[in-house]
């Protein structure tokens, strides 16, 4: 009785495998050292160039006669300060 038992268990397992693809597996593309070095100088220039966008703009350095370095800004970088050497709140065509 156990060797009809591991006969039909047998059987069992070695059934037909047609089940198996036909197509060879091909792994996933890896990118290349080159391309990897390639994009991530792309994203760092990127970033570079997003923060110069956000920093405040200066005019050209002016140096005085007496040896000072000049910086003017073209636009402020905050609101607030303007406001604070003003004493008057910087909206125009805004009533509070």
């Amino acid at each position: 009785m156990l060797r009809v038992a591991a006969l039909v268990l047998a059987l069992v397992f070695a059934g037909p495998v047609s089940a198996q693809p036909t197509e060879p597996y091909v792994p996933p593309q890896v990118p290349s050292a080159p391309d990897i070095v390639t994009e991530s100088a792309r994203r760092i220039l990127e970033g570079i160039r997003r923060l110069i966008d956000r920093m405040p703009m200066f005019e050209p350095p002016r140096v005085t006669p007496e040896g000072d370095i000049i910086l003017k800004r073209i636009r402020p970088a905050f609101p607030e300060a303007d406001e604070a050497k003003t004493g008057e709140p910087d909206h125009e065509g805004v009533d509070l």
